[in-house]
């Protein structure tokens, strides 16, 4: 154990994943794999990640699983971000330590989490107030329910990196289990992996049906033998590209079109479409979140944008407590200066601006009811106003053209129609 120590750390701070025998794995994937991986992951005794990682690892490089995953991280990593004191004030000089590319590459590793379950962090430098070779550590090689990192996959010990040499050096970033079968959950890219095998078995299926289906079969006919039967084989071979033939009277060419082919092509399209919709789904929480058209008119964008706050909301919560709670103060204990009581916050622009956005239009329907009903004849109490819009209604000079309650109709009027923009002709 204490050759493997050594082995695995270097200096005392890096994990050394000792890459040159861990090549990756890329297995084929299929339905029987991937219940194999929760399996492999929910057993008894010893349970392990090997499976389910290397199942991630090929869920990841279809496009529409990246996309769906790029677009989600956007949604935290391009958001602006500020360290605050006790009292909620911004306080520059300790936001100015995070606006550095090691923390976006540590928010971005964090955000990881969410689709794999979990993400052990490591560095061993800290130069001029910055983390230094900070390094994604191999996943298949991290125990979530034994809390250690391994040198070898499948080894059941390891080092626990929240060991007093290790714990100020690593941060370890994990989900909250669904089915208690584990101390940390398995990640959106589970759910994800069943749909990205049928689509990548669908893709090989359309492959087949476009080069059986989609061009005609060529024929030629001849009773020659060789090498004129040859000439002729050549040049049906070679007709791909302005192909050219020259045969006798007697021989023939012909280009069979497979005209009973049928719709089956539809079921590729209407199959691949439903599950790029689920993967959205999934990841995005709503199916049309990475295709939807901007600006159409109806419920489909109202939704989709609905679902992408929703998503941003609990990847910002989830990013801030993982900073607050465990980076903030294993930088403190490495020397960075950052107070007691401050903490990491994202902006809120925009949802001071949807709020804001809200209570204008909340606002314009209250001003055209009262304006209804100062034309219908009623007095509506500015007080009323007030308390509803927020707004302070200052008397001005009223236009005397009535007396009594018509002075005071005439004088709600004006400020109703001051305030609101009201066209004085309706």
């Amino acid at each position: 154990m204490i050759a493997s120590i050594k082995n695995i750390f270097k200096r005392g701070k890096k994990i050394d994943q000792n890459k040159r025998f861990h090549q990756v794995r890329r297995s084929k994937q299929d339905a029987a794999s991937w219940r194999a991986a929760i399996i492999e992951a929910e057993q008894a005794f010893n349970p392990y990640r090997v499976k389910m990682q290397n199942l991630y690892m090929d869920t990841i490089v279809d496009s529409q699983v990246t996309s769906a995953m790029t677009r989600r991280k956007n949604l935290t990593l391009l958001k602006d971000f500020s360290i605050c004191n006790e009292k909620g004030a911004i306080d520059e000089k300790a936001t100015k330590i995070f606006k550095s590319n090691w923390f976006n590459l540590l928010l971005n590793y964090i955000l990881d989490a969410q689709f794999f379950g979990y993400s052990l962090i490591n560095w061993c430098e800290i130069s001029n107030g910055e983390l230094k070779d900070i390094e994604l550590i191999k996943r298949q090689l991290v125990s979530p329910d034994r809390l250690v990192v391994s040198q070898y996959e499948y080894v059941f010990y390891g080092i626990d990196f929240n060991s007093p040499e290790l714990r100020d050096w690593c941060l370890y970033v994990s989900t909250p289990t669904e089915t208690g079968a584990s101390k940390c959950g398995y990640g959106l890219l589970y759910k994800v992996g069943i749909s990205e095998i049928y689509l990548r078995a669908l893709a090989g299926n359309n492959a087949d049906y476009v080069d059986m289906f989609g061009q005609p079969y060529r024929v030629g006919k001849t009773s020659k033998d060789s090498p004129d039967r040859t000439i002729l084989e050549e040049a049906l071979q070679n007709m791909g590209s302005s192909g050219y033939a020259i045969i006798d009277p007697m021989d023939e060419i012909e280009l069979l079109d497979a005209a009973a082919k049928g719709k089956g092509y539809e079921s590729y399209d209407n199959f691949e479409e439903r599950l790029h919709k689920k993967i959205s789904k999934i990841i995005l929480g709503h199916a049309d979140a990475l295709d939807s058209t901007p600006g159409k008119l109806g419920g489909t964008n109202e939704s989709v944008d609905k679902a992408l706050r929703e998503v941003e909301a609990i990847d910002n919560t989830f990013a801030e407590n993982v900073v607050n709670n465990s980076l903030i103060p294993k930088l403190k204990n490495l020397g960075f200066v950052i107070p007691d009581g401050y903490y990491f916050k994202f902006s809120n622009d925009k949802e001071i601006q949807e709020a804001e956005k809200e209570k204008d239009e909340s606002n314009e329907r209250f001003a055209g009811i009262v304006k209804s009903l100062s034309e219908s004849g009623y007095e509506v109490d500015p007080k009323v106003v007030e308390e509803r819009t927020g707004y302070k209604i200052k008397k001005k000079t009223a236009i005397k053209e009535n007396k009594g309650n018509g002075e005071s109709f005439q004088y709600m009027k004006n400020q109703i129609e001051s305030l609101y923009g009201c066209d004085h002709d309706h």
